[in-house]
């Protein structure tokens, strides 16, 4: 559901929004924040914004043949 609903089927987007979780619940990637977008098909999830917190924490992430 986190894939399909609330990433539209991304799986950089996806493997960001875990990585914002991990690193600190970066824009807004809190639990109950992931809870309510994925119930209700990505609502509140700003994915763009979570993806750029990430590559802000690590420059590296989503390049092609990269490990994040």
């Amino acid at each position: 559901m986190l894939y399909s609903d609330a990433c539209d089927s991304d799986l950089v987007k996806m493997v960001a929004v875990l990585r914002a979780n991990q690193l600190g619940q970066l824009a807004g990637t809190r639990a109950d924040a992931l809870h309510h977008a994925i119930e209700h098909r990505g609502e509140g999830l700003d994915l763009d914004a979570v993806l750029q917190a990430v590559k802000e924490r690590l420059p590296r992430f989503g390049l092609e043949g990269a490990v994040a």
